[in-house]
């Protein structure tokens, strides 16, 4: 599916603070466009190092303690009652980061701006990438992506450095939520 970098990258320079922080989001960003025009998300299969670096981005992500990780894919499935919602995993994430985010978006560019930011996302990559995954992890995805170009454009680097451990982590797992009655253990999606 066609995406377009120009234009996710002229949006972001142009309301970004400086373009070194627009270059280095879009060299992040890079391994999604790559998976949105081959239309396949080729996830990591399971190994420690993963599990690993999956536990040390979701706690900076959520700004918790790092987890106990638990990977499950097509060959190994989780049944739905133990696992906590997508929109929980959206919530925790949104908890975490929307005060700060909206905030100084607010103060700085307007509340029209995040209606700008999510069109020009979509417009860009959003619906070629939904579409390379399906609808059933796109919401972490697609809100972790989102927070990540906010803080970018807002020039929060702090967020942004809190972040960019998930943004590696995303193309190859994709982290889904916290086990129900289990605090600090997580849930991600692997091959």
């Amino acid at each position: 599916m066609p995406v377009d970098r120009v234009a996710l990258e002229a949006f972001l320079l142009k309301h970004a603070k400086g373009p070194a922080a627009v270059r280095s989001a879009m060299e992040e960003m890079e391994p999604f466009f790559l998976i949105a025009e081959r239309g396949k998300y080729p996830l990591a299969s399971e190994s420690e190092e993963l599990r690993a670096e999956a536990a040390k981005a979701i706690a900076l992500a959520i700004g918790g303690a790092a987890p106990r990780v638990v990977f499950v894919s097509l060959a190994n499935p989780y049944s739905k009652p133990e696992r906590m919602s997508q929109e929980a995993y959206v919530t925790s994430l949104g908890d975490s980061l929307w005060a700060s985010l909206w905030a100084s978006i607010r103060a700085s560019l307007g509340d029209r701006f995040w209606d700008s930011l999510g069109d020009r996302f979509r417009d860009s990559l959003g619906d070629s990438l939904w579409a390379s995954l399906g609808d059933s992890l796109w919401a972490s995805l697609g809100d972790s992506l989102f927070y990540y170009l906010g803080f970018t454009i807002i020039g929060d680097r702090k967020m942004v450095k809190r972040l960019t451990p998930l943004i590696r982590l995303l193309p190859r797992a994709i982290p889904i939520g916290e086990k129900k009655g289990e605090p600090g253990v997580w849930f991600a999606h692997v091959a």
